[in-house]
């Protein structure tokens, strides 16, 4: 029983980007795959992702690409799912081209909602 316990206590949810190249040209379309990992015992339903764009030295000014209201993702106990695509607006974010010469900076949030009744309140 303890060893359940201890299995459950140390599993994770881990959201990660998968690209082929870290090396990615400014004026492209940036091609790079949201997964989400659940070693969970649980099911993870309508979880909210946010995706946030900036740069390391704050040079250029990302904020419009962030998403101001979170996609939902979902992935089965103890499954890994492809969410798509990363970008803003279906997948579709071009890398400015004012960041030639400098570092994008992608951060992923994953969150489970907590007003169950009306998820569009919590945002």
């Amino acid at each position: 029983m303890a060893f359940y316990w201890v299995k459950q206590s140390l599993s994770m949810v881990d959201i990660s980007l998968a690209y082929s190249d870290v090396y990615q040209q400014a004026g492209t379309k940036l091609n790079a795959e949201v997964w989400l990992d659940n070693e969970l015992d649980v099911d993870l339903k309508d979880c909210g992702l946010i995706i946030e764009y900036f740069t390391a030295d704050g040079a250029v000014d990302l904020s419009a690409f962030t998403s101001a209201r979170p996609s939902k993702a979902s992935v089965n106990a103890s499954d890994h799912n492809n969410i798509g695509p990363i970008g803003h607006q279906k997948g579709n974010f071009t890398i400015p081209t004012e960041l030639v010469g400098n570092v994008l900076i992608v951060r992923l949030s994953l969150f489970r909602y907590i007003l169950q009744k009306d998820p569009s309140r919590c945002c």
